[in-house]
């Protein structure tokens, strides 16, 4: 399929020194390079600067930093800039900050989990949990453990956030 220009915007501040680029080079190989803006920075950095472009995105695959903040800081640019219909991944579920994170986030805005089934999004839960077994929270492990699979979670954004400013609903 076709991409946009620079269609990808992949923020890693670790890629040069700790990876040694080769994420970067996977998209060489692919011929793909022209088609990533990389952001060797971090994220609560990086994605205030994405915002400011009147960038609009479809993706977010969230895997830095696992404190609670750090996530909801991400989670927040990232639904400013997405549209109905776009997806958060969300990875190393097992991690209790990120089960927090899911059960607000899915409690407090227009979010969803989703299974990929039969190559269809769909609401229905795993009929069987894929990966390690983990301890979780008992909000997590009644609402959304069943949507886990390989310690990750897809969050679709329902529509847009029409909380008001004193709006909140207890998640746990």
């Amino acid at each position: 399929d076709s991409f946009d220009d620079k269609s990808m915007h992949i923020i890693d501040p670790k890629q040069s020194s700790h990876w040694h680029d080769i994420g970067r080079q996977a998209f060489r190989i692919c011929d793909m390079e022209d088609k990533i803006e990389f952001y060797q920075d971090y994220a609560h950095t990086a994605l205030p600067e994405i915002l400011k472009q009147g960038t609009r995105i479809q993706l977010a695959f969230i895997d830095g930093w696992h404190l609670l903040d750090y996530v909801m800081l991400e989670a927040f640019y990232c639904d400013k800039m997405m549209d109905p219909g776009g997806l958060i991944i969300l990875h190393d579920m097992y991690l209790k900050g990120l089960q927090h994170f899911a059960a607000f986030w899915t409690t407090n805005h227009n979010y969803e989990a989703v299974t990929l089934q039969n190559g269809l999004l769909t609401t229905k839960p795993f009929s069987s949990i894929s990966g390690k077994p983990f301890h979780c929270t008992e909000h997590f492990k009644e609402h959304l453990e069943p949507y886990v699979s390989d310690s990750m979670i897809v969050l679709r954004k329902i529509a847009e956030d029409t909380r008001k400013g004193m709006d909140y609903t207890a998640f746990v």
